[in-house]
């Protein structure tokens, strides 16, 4: 059962309903009135909203169910990372589940998943060997998944996409002084939004790399 994460208390069903029960209790917890942190509510109206994405993109199906629910797993990943720093491996396996499942329904090259898994994964190990804890191994097992769920190119112009935003971030981390050069940042929220990204709208982002770089 859920519970409030500090008090300890066991919440009751109708204080657990998304978005609803937050502003009825005021963004409290019932027993101990402590400030809920805003991110719960946020994170539920995204997910309400990843919802209807994928309705509208696929339609009420099987194939829909499945692809929300890596989405979800993706989400979480993503604020685990960033609040702790760490990509847990019973997430991660979650995570395979599900891709090897969307897999099984909507087939695609073996070839391509294989090379998917290890081309990004190989380069990141590499990196690591001349940068010391420059990508986390939570890190580079989410690469080989996203490459199997993607493929090479997608995963490819994913992990790429990652770099970009991670490296934005941090600039502008650099230039209000909260980090240095040398500050290590949770890299997993990046890919897994360019992940979720890709995976929605993959053939648009191929097509606009292909103009780019064609």
């Amino acid at each position: 059962r859920s519970y409030c994460e500090y008090c300890g208390q066991k919440l009751y069903w109708y204080d657990l309903i998304p978005i609803f029960s937050y502003f009825n209790l005021n963004g409290k917890c019932r027993f101990c009135h402590h400030q809920i942190r805003k991110m719960h509510p946020i994170v539920e109206f995204g997910s309400g909203i990843l919802l209807v994405i994928c309705f509208r993109l696929m339609g009420f199906s099987t194939m829909m169910i499945i692809s929300y629910l890596i989405i979800e797993v993706l989400l979480i990943i993503g604020i685990i990372d960033y609040q702790t720093m760490r990509i847990y491996e019973s997430v991660l396996l979650v995570l395979l589940l599900l891709v090897v499942v969307y897999r099984f329904f909507n087939r695609t090259a073996f070839n391509d998943m294989i090379l998917g898994a290890i081309m990004i994964s190989s380069l990141m190990i590499g990196v690591n060997f001349l940068v010391n804890d420059a990508f986390g191994f939570g890190d580079i097992e989410l690469v080989v998944i996203s490459g199997i769920l993607l493929g090479w190119q997608l995963n490819l112009i994913s992990f790429s996409l990652s770099v970009i935003l991670a490296s934005i971030y941090s600039l502008r981390l650099l230039l209000q002084g909260k980090c240095h050069l040398k500050s290590l940042i949770p890299f997993g929220p990046f890919l897994t939004l360019s992940m979720a990204l890709v995976f929605l709208f993959g053939q648009d982002f191929l097509t606009i790399y292909l103009m780019v770089f064609s």
